[in-house]
């Protein structure tokens, strides 16, 4: 089980797999289960942003590839100082800072970034945010858009409940 959980996310120590695993327990899923559904969801992510990726012209593609592999990155629990995964509720921080993907990707409504707290689109020229990008951060608390182009706030805000901060 450790090797298929590090499949997932590969920067998992030893303690956070026996971690992840004991909070699957509690709620009373089986971690089988559980990561195949993760398994899945990746999937779906994977191939959504290649689409994407693709779509766009090829003046494009490194802003696209650098906003797909920050994405994945942020999804996968890659990050750079490491973490406790026995808090169920690690305050997991996003950024992207200056890329001009012209606009970001439709996410499939079972893709969850739930696990990021805060999240900041910086500096992207962004006229928009598509609804369901928004919805797969369901459980932010601070959201910075600052030095983008949009011109009404995006309806999914007003669906997030823990939002205490809009820059």
């Amino acid at each position: 089980m450790p090797a298929m959980l590090r499949e997932l996310f590969p920067t998992f120590t030893d303690e956070q797999v026996i971690a992840w695993v004991e909070n699957v327990l509690q709620s009373g899923r089986r971690p089988e289960i559980v990561m195949a559904s993760l398994r899945a969801e990746l999937a779906d992510l994977n191939s959504c942003l290649d689409n994407w990726v693709m779509e766009g012209d090829v003046e494009l593609a490194a802003e696209r590839v650098f906003v797909r592999r920050t994405l994945l990155n942020g999804w996968r629990r890659r990050t750079a100082a490491p973490y406790d995964t026995s808090q169920p509720n690690a305050n997991f921080h996003m950024m992207l800072y200056g890329a001009k993907p012209e606009g970001l990707p439709q996410l499939p409504a079972r893709v969850s970034f739930g696990h990021i707290s805060n999240l900041a689109l910086l500096h992207m020229d962004l006229e928009e945010i598509p609804t369901s990008f928004l919805l797969a951060f369901s459980r932010l608390r601070v959201l910075d858009l600052g030095d983008n182009h949009l011109t009404r706030l995006p309806q999914p805000l007003l669906q997030m409940q823990q939002l205490g901060s809009l820059v």
